[in-house]
């Protein structure tokens, strides 16, 4: 598992050699395709149900579609880049019980994720995308350099993770026609519980409440 993980880094070091770049870019922007991409990949190698020979196989066709990615454009832009981030998998091996207080933040948005697509049909979030990519950013500066560091953004991880699986769901109760009265009390009474927590340092206990509540909510609205 380890190896997998570090092969996955590998790509993603690879990816932002460009996308670090490529975001300054008006023509080109943030690659949602492509963290789309990285999401399902790194969601199926977590998986303990899922054969090592599908992930491994989920590894290599990422490589390629990595390999596309940056053969697209001028690929000396990149260069200096990709060389000064030592894209190595070998510097990449982490333990990974240091990745364990990631499961409930990412269990939250991998559900997330999956309510948004039984309603949207697998459509592209952009932005839950980007509180995925950011969550990345901080895992690999963690697998990049020290167990330590790793710990630091692993927590800075699950921040990310929690505000995209609120992105989603705000984003579904958005797109909701019309409230009921009964409906339109709720809303407002959640929103009152999370604008009260604005700026106060707040536990994870009340963080899992506010998104337990619009989670609850929104699944209410398109009995999911």
């Amino acid at each position: 598992m380890q190896e997998l993980y570090a092969d996955f880094f590998t790509q993603y070091c690879r990816f932002i050699s460009k996308d670090l770049i490529a975001t300054f870019d008006t023509r080109l922007g943030r690659n949602t395709k492509v963290i789309s991409n990285f999401y399902r990949v790194f969601y199926l190698i977590g998986k303990k149900d899922t054969e090592k020979a599908k992930k491994d196989e989920a590894i290599d066709i990422l490589k390629k579609q990595i390999d596309n990615y940056l053969s697209d454009g001028d690929v000396n832009i990149y260069s200096d880049m990709y060389n000064s981030l030592k894209c190595n998998s070998k510097d990449f091996i982490k333990p990974l019980v240091l990745l364990n207080p990631l499961n409930t933040p990412l269990n939250d948005f991998n559900e997330a994720v999956k309510d948004f697509n039984k309603i949207f049909k697998d459509k592209l979030f952009k932005q839950g995308l980007i509180e995925f990519n950011n969550a990345l950013a901080h895992l690999f500066a963690g697998f990049s350099t020290s167990e330590t560091n790793l710990k630091i953004n692993v927590d800075k991880a699950s921040t990310h993770l929690y505000r995209g699986a609120l992105d989603y769901y705000k984003t579904i109760i958005k797109k909701k026609e019309s409230f009921t009265h009964e409906q339109k009390e709720k809303l407002i009474e959640i929103r009152t519980i999370e604008i009260a927590s604005i700026g106060l340092k707040v536990s994870n206990t009340d963080k899992d409440n506010i998104l337990t509540q619009y989670r609850d909510f929104a699944r209410e609205l398109y009995n999911i």
